[in-house]
């Protein structure tokens, strides 16, 4: 494709496709053929022979053994942990709550950066307190002054 905005736009619309396919065929699939261990277990496999398998035709990455060990425990406790975790989720619930659930990531992840990192980006709280409960939003943005 030629046109760079089209097609960023039609990548994320077959994303979000696969995804809904992927809710729906997961909760089809949970209770009826494999555990959410046993769904975990699987797709970290496939991910991991996957990535093996590209890293054979990359240029080899420069890391201490702390480093890849870190890594590992990381890749291991934090992307193994989400899957396993979602898949529970997911066989208790139905594919149209969790995709609520998902769609509300972007609002978790600002939440605990302010919480925790006492960080609001570009707005100050006066301003996004303002500009969330407000009727007419444009009478609220103004430009903050950088540090």
């Amino acid at each position: 494709m030629r046109n760079k905005k089209l097609e960023a736009n039609v990548s994320m619309a077959v994303s979000k496709i696969f995804g809904g396919f992927n809710m729906n065929a997961l909760k089809f699939l949970l209770p009826l053929w494999m555990s959410p261990l046993t769904g975990a277990a699987i797709r970290c496999t496939f991910a991991a022979a996957a990535f093996w398998i590209i890293g054979w035709f990359m240029p080899k990455e420069q890391s201490t053994p702390k480093e890849k060990i870190l890594l590992l425990l990381l890749g291991a406790f934090g992307l193994y942990g989400f899957m396993f975790l979602y898949l529970i989720g997911l066989s208790k619930t139905t594919p149209v709550s969790s995709s609520i659930f998902t769609s509300l990531e972007p609002i978790w992840v600002f939440v605990i950066m302010i919480v925790f990192y006492k960080e609001m980006g570009r707005c100050n709280f006066a301003s996004s307190h303002f500009f969330l409960f407000s009727r007419n939003r444009t009478d609220y943005i103004r430009p903050v002054s950088s540090p």
